[in-house]
This record gives C-alpha cells, sequence and structure tokens, in this order.
C-alpha cells in the first residue's frame, strides 16, 4: 500500500483559470515519452485524478535520480494504475 501527497488535477488547472466547460480531453505527457489520455468529466470527477509530488512522505526524485517524478499522475479510479504517469512534464488541454 502506498501512501501519495498532491493536488487534484483540476485544481491546477483552475488555479490557471482555465475553462474547463467546453473542453473534452485532458493529455498528460511524461519525460519519457508515455502519454495518458484522460476525458474533461475524469478530470472534474471528485477525488479522482491527482497530480503527485510524494510517496509514503518522500518527495518523488527525478528520473535521473532513480524515482518516479518529479510529479506523477495517480488515477483513484483505475485500480490498476493502468493510466498512470510517472515522470509527467506535460499536460494539454482540448
Amino acid at each position: 500500500e502506498q501512501s501519495y501527497t498532491g493536488v487534484p488535477l483540476i485544481k491546477v488547472i483552475n488555479s490557471l483559470e482555465i475553462d474547463m466547460s467546453d473542453k473534452k480531453q485532458v493529455i498528460v505527457k511524461a519525460i519519457d515519452g508515455y502519454t495518458v489520455a484522460l476525458t474533461a468529466k475524469e478530470v472534474r470527477q471528485k477525488d479522482n485524478v491527482y497530480l503527485v509530488y510524494k510517496n509514503n512522505g518522500e518527495f518523488l526524485k527525478t528520473k535521473k535520480e532513480g524515482g518516479t517524478g518529479p510529479y506523477r499522475l495517480v488515477i483513484k479510479a483505475d485500480q490498476f494504475g493502468q493510466r498512470w504517469n510517472k515522470f509527467v512534464t506535460e499536460v494539454n488541454i482540448k
């Protein structure tokens, strides 16, 4: 079992004053090329999509340092972690 610390991705988006009302998709890209596509509905869902920066109280290390950060995408509704994305560098909203 893991304990992550982070913020809901929708809070990050809202803090940038991006209007999500007409958006359909959120694309999260990582430094290693891995890309995850989420529906805007998934991102808006309460307590579902997080951008995390700590695991078990420790800051995520970069890929170069042997970690999975500095940021990682965690989707609570994805119980097997198939769409979790480590090494997050970019979020595109369409």
